[in-house]
């Protein structure tokens, strides 16, 4: 499990000093997880995209070459279903 605190570093766009997390408002939420074991077994990247109606023909190949797992959850945050 990794810890959920914010960091307290703001980055800034250097022409105008405006933090970059305002600018990002417009952009959804995308949630990514890597896991991997002890002795080197790893699953491929499981990857929640927020609100997505149709798979545009690049998730279907990623889906299809399975080397990610893609779902759509409202938020793009991982839910009870999605993580089953």
């Amino acid at each position: 499990m990794i810890d959920g605190f914010k960091s307290l570093k703001v980055l800034t766009k250097l022409e105008t000093k405006e933090a970059l997390n305002r600018l990002a408002d417009n952009f959804p939420h995308i949630t990514s997880m890597f896991a991997h074991s002890a002795s080197g077994v790893s699953l491929p990247p499981y990857i929640i995209l927020a609100n997505m109606k149709k798979a545009s023909h690049e998730i279907r190949d990623i889906i299809k070459a399975k080397s990610s797992w893609i779902v759509s959850t409202k938020s793009g945050w991982q839910t009870k279903q999605s993580f089953f």
